[in-house]
């Protein structure tokens, strides 16, 4: 396990589509379900183009903790999901983004 200098950890939480960054937010430390949960509403109800097409958007996410365990959330937000796979960061557009 690599060791990293003592220091504030900052977690980064970031929307997008195929052309637009959505939104995005910093926590200090580590993000907790419930601030996940509450980025993806704040995302739905700022943009009202996913507001009003909900059902046929479809949300992609990486395998973390956070995305897996808010499916039933999801289940009642009628939202589609998918998951790229385990280790692969080169799927996902927010790495190409973000340059991690």
């Amino acid at each position: 396990m690599p060791k990293y200098p003592k220091g504030q950890k900052i977690s980064l939480l970031a929307a997008m589509t195929n052309s637009d960054l959505l939104g995005f937010i910093l926590f200090e430390g580590r993000v907790k379900i419930q601030d996940f949960g509450c980025f993806d509403i704040e995302i739905i109800k700022n943009n009202p183009k996913i507001k009003a097409n909900i059902a046929k958007i479809a949300w992609c996410f990486d395998n973390a903790v956070i995305h897996t365990d808010f499916i039933l959330g999801n289940l009642l937000l009628k939202i589609r999901i998918f998951y790229s796979p385990p280790h692969a960061p080169f799927l996902s557009p927010l790495e190409n983004v973000f340059g991690l």
